[in-house]
């Protein structure tokens, strides 16, 4: 019985979090995280956080509104000072090679899912992971002079 209660517990809790996490994830939660600072907001730009977007002139805590905290930021400084920019990434994790055990006998392909006599495909030199930037978004005297929508 304990057994069972223990695991419905965790199961809940489980549950409580992916949901608090996945309300992070949208801009209608971080704005109803941060009314006082939405309502600071033209409501040209109020519209364009409220579907994800942002434009040049955006602050930093705007930028947060609509796209959430960034996956990394670096910075950069030249003769015309110092620029910060915001990364948001893609992370793909992919295996090139998999090994095929079954009916024909142990083999290597380069495809995933079943193998040619039925059989099941596992990874066979492990996961790779490629990490790749698809916004970078340039702060200068803390507002966006620039955005990079990569493909």
């Amino acid at each position: 019985m304990k057994t069972k209660l223990r695991s419905a517990t965790l199961a809940l809790l489980a549950l409580a979090a992916a949901a608090a996490l996945a309300g992070c994830a949208s801009p209608a939660a971080r704005i109803k995280a941060n009314p006082q600072l939405f309502a600071s907001i033209s409501p040209a730009n109020q519209e364009l956080i409220r579907h994800g977007q942002i434009a040049l002139g955006f602050t930093p805590d705007m930028v947060l509104l609509a796209l959430g905290e960034p996956d990394r930021v670096t910075q950069h400084t030249d003769a015309s000072g110092t620029t910060e920019m915001w990364r948001y990434q893609n992370v793909d994790n992919n295996s090139s090679t998999y090994f095929y055990a079954g009916w024909g006998g142990p083999y290597f392909s380069p495809y995933r899912g079943w193998g040619y006599y039925g059989s099941w495909g596992y990874p066979a030199w492990g996961w790779t992971t490629t990490v790749s930037d698809y916004l970078r978004i340039n702060f200068q005297n803390g507002r966006v002079t620039e955005i990079n929508r990569l493909r």
